[in-house]
């Protein structure tokens, strides 16, 4: 292999201190752009954006044959050192950069662009050269198999930038790009609210829209073309992964996918539209609050999840499954993954009904309880009950880190709690966190995921095999998934350790049940339920 355990984890960790670092310039280009209206990609496009869809689109179309385009051996340790030092002086040449311009700002914008690319490049460019040591003809077959998905990318991400200066633009000719959309979605919205509202408020050059008691600002991010983004991003994935699986035509498919973008694009439009209707009402803080922040994705997740699993339902192959509820149901992935998407998109589901606290909660953990019970039979022979001392240990661990890491405050006194939320609301949270959730969730992360990024064909891959791909592609996505990302990427790991050390998922289970069961006796004893997100 190219890249060793030991220099994988050096760069890993390189790489999380300069994140931290350029944290602290979070607000750069709001500068560069505030002072010199340059419109173009910024760096998080061109060194974040563009390389993480180009390299997720070379593994759907190359699958396991991506690595293979690698070079098999592994660079020198002289040259290994060399060009990690000098990706470490490009690097805080780049930061000195961008500590200039903070303070001089409009002095040193366009030097900076220029400078702070070239900077950035050598540095990309010095990690790379210290991983892979390419031959000329390892070079050309790597450029010609991976070309395209980096051409295809840097197109998508520009033509995104161009449709969100053009929709947010208040004239000129940039605006005509976003123009259908912008003239269809306003449109559509001011027709539903007229539905309502005697007299509806419309400001189409500053993207004003509402009624006399509530009104907001439609920008680009509310627009749902970054739904539609997702959703053809997703697709494409899905459709280079199961093409060889899939009896359809490209036409067809092309059908299928303006089919789900016009169901995206008009989802949104109700959505909106409710948002509108609901701060009308008075419930400001619901509309602009759980009501914005999860509708969207719940539709997102929902559209997704049905429309692909219909199409590779009803195109497969070798359609072993005699009816859609047998495909969901009968298929020997859904044991692992089935509860958990269900847990996301019911929590998003019901947040977005709930204007403040999660009053639904009891509902969930019902349904959450009766989708384990349909596969119970599986779980008999998957989980086996085997208790052990470390596990525990490691819980504690997780939850001494957990309170350690510092949280938003939502409700800190349990006076408070205890008189808004009955005592069996408690107990059904307790039940949920504690007993359904590291169920759900070691199901899929430790039981699917961890295994499935060691094969594809993960039935195949023993619970508990370490691979240090797996295991830190694993930790990233469940601290993505959490409201603290650090706390859930440690606590990741740490998950991962315990199944690594007897093979046995049940301990992952019980480790995970002790870290939440303490975060809840934390929190109704001491009061500090922002830990444990009521």
């Amino acid at each position: 292999m190219p890249v060793t355990k030991a220099r994988g984890i050096f760069i890993a960790t390189l790489f999380a201190i300069e994140y931290f670092i350029l944290l602290r310039y979070d607000s750069i280009w709001n500068i560069i752009t505030s002072i010199n209206h340059v419109y173009v990609l910024t760096f998080e496009d061109i060194f974040v954006r563009v390389p993480f869809l180009s390299l997720i689109f070379t593994f759907a179309i190359n699958g396991k044959n991506t690595l293979n385009l690698l070079p098999k051996r592994t660079t020198g340790g002289t040259r290994f050192a060399t060009y990690i030092i000098l990706h470490m002086i490009f690097m805080g040449v780049f930061i000195y950069l961008l500590s200039y311009l903070k303070d001089q700002k409009e002095l040193f914008v366009k030097p900076f662009l220029i400078f702070g690319f070239m900077t950035l490049s050598l540095a990309g460019w010095s990690i790379w050269n210290a991983c892979f040591n390419f031959t000329k003809q390892e070079a050309s077959n790597f450029l010609s198999k991976t070309w395209l998905p980096i051409f295809f990318c840097t197109c998508f991400v520009l033509v995104n930038k161009i449709l969100l200066i053009s929709f947010e633009s208040d004239g000129g000719y940039i605006s005509i790009f976003a123009w259908p959309i912008k003239y269809i979605l306003f449109e559509s919205i001011f027709w539903f609210l007229n539905l309502f509202f005697d007299h509806v408020i419309y400001n189409y050059e500053h993207l004003i829209i509402g009624t006399d008691s509530f009104e907001i600002t439609l920008r680009f991010g509310c627009s749902g073309i970054q739904g539609i983004n997702l959703f053809l991003i997703c697709g494409l994935i899905f459709y280079l992964i199961e093409k060889k699986y899939l009896k359809v035509s490209a036409k067809k498919i092309y059908w299928l996918f303006l089919i789900g973008i016009a169901i995206s694009f008009v989802g949104n439009i109700i959505r909106i539209a409710t948002l509108i209707t609901i701060g009308s009402l008075g419930y400001y803080n619901w509309a602009l609050g759980s009501f914005h922040s999860n509708v969207g994705t719940f539709l997102f997740f929902t559209l997704t999840i049905l429309f692909f699993g219909l199409i590779n339902h009803r195109y497969s192959d070798s359609p072993i499954y005699p009816s859609f509820k047998s495909f969901i149901f009968a298929n020997p992935v859904s044991p692992f993954i089935l509860p958990f998407i269900s847990l996301l998109v019911v929590t998003l589901f019901f947040k977005a009904l709930t204007p403040s606290w999660d009053i639904w909660y009891p509902m969930k953990v019902l349904l959450m309880t009766w989708i384990l019970f349909k596969f119970k039979e599986d779980y008999k022979q998957l989980i086996k009950i085997n208790f052990s001392v470390l596990p525990c240990l490691l819980g504690i661990l997780i939850f001494m880190i957990w309170i350690y890491l510092p949280h938003p405050e939502t409700i800190t006194n349990s006076d408070n709690v205890f008189s808004t939320y009955k005592i069996a609301w408690v107990g059904f949270k307790i039940v949920g966190s504690c007993i359904l959730i590291p169920i759900i969730e070691e199901l899929a992360f430790r039981g699917f995921l961890l295994r499935f990024f060691i094969n594809i064909d993960f039935f195949n891959v023993q619970i508990g095999t370490y691979r240090a791909f797996s295991f830190l592609a694993t930790s990233f996505i469940f601290g993505f998934l959490h409201q603290h990302f650090w706390g859930g990427l440690i606590a990741g790991a740490i998950l991962n350790l315990s199944i690594y050390l007897k093979k046995s998922l049940f301990d992952a289970i019980l480790c995970h049940a002790i870290a939440n069961g303490s975060i809840a006796l934390f929190a109704i004893i001491l009061g500090h339920w922002e830990f444990w997100s009521l």
